[in-house]
């Protein structure tokens, strides 16, 4: 199995790049690309959570430049920016204004009929300061997919077709807090009910994609 999952941070708030936080991307410092983390009870019979067994957790590290891109909502001619030194939450005011996020895990190992008990994507901070120090907030939500297509070679605004269209019925708001160190990690809140909703569709296999 090679699925994926991918996870979208859209609906940015704020008019300036101060707000906007800066993260780590695959291309910037591969040992600090973004994680996916699914916390998880088997389904009966084989392990039932209640009854007091571990609860099993993957972590699942992007590890290709096409998985962790970026997309301008204003600017609808440019293509999916697949290859940044960095990951812009919220904005890119220098460049692109407001942006989604668009990050894919490939081969995310959660069981068929698993009950997800948590699940969160992990950032390493990668910017602090003037550039990124005002409140604002963004969307999150997943791609409602079993098995979430590669981002690479895909149509202008397909971030924002999947985000507005194709998206889970499950969303959260997130502000993030203002980082002060550089090359921590920076945990978004809990994705559980996203998770669960794409492990639910047919069709979905340990090893299959997730998108955020």
């Amino acid at each position: 199995p090679g699925n994926a999952m991918a996870v979208l941070f859209g609906n940015p708030t704020g008019t300036s790049d101060a707000h906007s936080r800066e993260y780590e991307s695959f291309n910037g410092e591969p040992t600090m690309a973004p994680s996916l983390v699914v916390s998880f009870c088997q389904a009966p019979p084989v392990v039932t959570c209640p009854d007091g067994r571990a609860v099993q957790t993957v972590a699942i590290m992007i590890s290709a430049s096409g998985d962790d891109v970026e997309e301008s909502i204003a600017n609808t001619t440019n293509p999916l920016y697949t290859t940044s030194s960095d990951l812009e939450l919220g904005s890119d005011y220098e460049n692109y204004y407001k942006q989604i996020i668009g990050l894919r895990f490939p081969q995310v190992r959660v069981p068929t009929g698993a009950t997800v008990t948590s699940a969160f994507v992990r950032f390493f901070v990668d910017a602090v300061g003037s550039c990124c120090n005002e409140s604002f907030s963004v969307t999150m939500a997943m791609q409602r997919a079993a098995d979430a297509a590669a981002f690479d070679g895909q149509p202008k605004q397909y971030l924002k077709s999947i985000f507005e269209n194709s998206s889970t019925s499950a969303k959260t708001t997130y502000m993030p807090p203002v980082d002060t160190e550089v090359h921590v990690p920076r945990d978004t809140p809990d994705l559980k009910q996203m998770v669960q909703e794409i492990v639910d569709l047919p069709g979905w296999a340990p090893g299959n994609a997730m998108a955020v």
